[in-house]
């Protein structure tokens, strides 16, 4: 396990947590609807155990209905 994995697993915050904690601060942030859809999917994708995670590009696009060319221009946003 990586040294930034090791420092996350001690913190016991969930994927659950972080998506939590985010849908109840959503709205003070000044982002489109389609990056707070993909930063709420990246915070689905969560794990403390694992401090790296990349879903593809295509994949959050299927999974939040919206095409890739959006979802690249969100993670621009964000």
């Amino acid at each position: 396990m990586g040294e930034m994995a090791k420092r996350h697993a001690n913190h016991a915050f969930t994927s659950f947590d972080l998506t939590k904690n985010l849908l109840n601060n959503l709205q003070q942030f000044e982002i489109t609807p389609t990056a707070k859809l993909v930063l709420l999917y990246l915070a689905s994708c969560y794990n403390p155990k694992k401090a790296d995670m990349f879903p593809k590009q295509k994949t959050i696009a299927d999974k939040i209905g919206v095409s890739e060319r959006s979802v690249v221009r969100a993670i621009s946003e964000l």
